[in-house]
């Protein structure tokens, strides 16, 4: 399992930066319109998506309908902290926001 590094959830723009278990490390940014997940290494976008589909993809990734008390930050970084690689998180992200909005 990886390691959040960074958390502030606080923030203007609530930022997490997690250090995952195959070496890389990714940010999440959610910014006023967007999540934003970046490869630090190259400072890639890896993904983003608009702040429905990233609710959606909450809601499918801890397959529970019941109101979660906690925040979107919160959530996400602790199923992004699950991930190996920057490329599993493009590839986990990717799937559930194309099943979310085709």
């Amino acid at each position: 399992m990886g390691n959040i590094t960074v958390f502030d959830d606080s923030a203007a723009t609530p930022n997490a930066e997690i250090a995952l278990e195959g070496g890389d490390r990714v940010t999440l940014t959610l910014e006023r319109r967007r999540l934003v997940i970046r490869d630090v290494a190259g400072g890639k976008v890896i993904y983003e998506a608009r702040p429905d589909v990233v609710s959606e993809i909450c809601v499918s990734m801890t397959m529970s309908r019941d109101p979660i008390r906690t925040s979107p930050l919160k959530l996400l970084a602790s199923l992004v902290s699950r991930m190996p690689s920057a490329a599993e998180v493009t590839k986990t992200f990717r799937a559930a926001g194309a099943e979310i909005s085709p």
